[in-house]
């Protein structure tokens, strides 16, 4: 995805042999496109722990110990299930929305930092293409 009032362009990356380009990405690669360099990586919120959030009803800084473990454990040590696309908006404060099938999910940041703002809960089962107006 790209925005082009600033030049970057997001790419979902992972690890893999060649021809596994349709592999979910594990990380977004951002691009200054312009100087050709990355500029910042950003880590995807788990899809397993944006489901979690969605339908168990908890946060870590609401939920207390017990809350904080479990995302611990969703977000640290359970494999990330990766990304499956990206769209970026095309407005001043732009933002990126990452969606992953596996469990579904739609996590949104702020394109600028990467910094996770909001999950969308229960996107439905059918995110194999991602539009916006």
């Amino acid at each position: 995805a790209i925005h082009e009032a600033s030049d970057r362009l997001f790419v979902l990356m992972h690890r893999g042999p060649r021809d596994t380009h349709k592999a979910p990405g594990e990380e977004i690669w951002v691009y200054d496109i312009p100087e050709k360099k990355r500029v910042q990586r950003i880590q995807p919120t788990s899809s397993l722990l944006s489901t979690a959030r969605a339908y168990g009803g908890f946060t870590g800084k609401d939920a207390g110990a017990t809350g904080r473990a479990i995302e611990w454990v969703l977000e640290k040590v359970l494999p990330i299930t990766g990304v499956n696309g990206l769209y970026v908006s095309q407005d001043d404060q732009p933002v990126l929305v990452a969606v992953s099938q596996i469990p579904p999910s739609v996590v949104v940041y702020d394109a600028l930092t990467g910094i996770e703002t909001r999950d969308i809960p229960e996107p439905g089962t059918a995110l194999a293409l991602l539009l916006a107006p």
